[in-house]
């Protein structure tokens, strides 16, 4: 089995993507819950896996409770693997500040809970985007990888994803997009009606 950490780096952006093709994601809620469904799917018999629970993070003046979207306990009760989870899909070309912002927010989430809980193992943040203009892509994903150079708590404890529906990692057009795009306006125009 491979650890979390691994899945998290290797396989889940891709069930992620795969549940986003299927019209299984339209926004964060689905997003953390089809997280919480993989992660509990491969590592129930080790971890104890909660959707947003109130934790303290922070040091003695600087505590206060936060509610991570999926923290994952380890036999003890104690967290050791927390995650933060943004979802901007059910927009084109979301602002590139509005989204650099919400992440910078959770990314400060995440170093306090690793000042607070010391023995956790890791700390992970996937951000989902529906980004059609190729060079905001980019610019997003510059902006955020930056943040995270700036912050010397990440390395070896803190690992990202950032899933867009429209490109791969390396920046490719996917293969399928516009057919699943012309599938989504469909679900979402029946979604609106309800």
């Amino acid at each position: 089995m491979k650890s979390p950490r691994d899945f998290v780096r290797d396989k889940l952006p891709q069930k992620l993507h795969n549940d986003i093709l299927d019209f299984r994601i339209f926004n964060e809620a689905d997003f953390q819950y089809r997280t919480a469904f993989h992660l509990d799917k491969e590592y129930f018999q080790n971890y104890w896996l909660r959707n947003q629970p109130r934790i303290q993070v922070g040091l003695t003046s600087g505590t206060q409770d936060v509610k991570p979207d999926i923290v994952l306990f380890n036999d003890k009760g104690k967290p050791v693997i927390a995650s933060e989870l943004k979802c901007f899909i059910d927009s084109v070309n979301p602002s590139p500040e509005a989204i650099v912002e919400k992440v910078r927010h959770d990314i400060e989430k995440l170093k306090r809970f690793q000042k607070r809980h010391s023995e956790s193992k890791y700390t992970f943040a996937i951000i989902v985007v529906r980004i059609e203009d190729r060079e905001l892509h980019k610019e997003v994903r510059r902006a955020i990888e930056k943040i995270i150079r700036d912050e010397e708590w990440t390395k070896h404890y803190f690992f990202h994803h950032i899933i867009n529906t429209c490109y791969t990692d390396d920046d490719r057009k996917r293969p399928r997009y516009n057919e699943w795009l012309e599938q989504w306006r469909i679900w979402e125009k029946d979604f609106s009606a309800l």
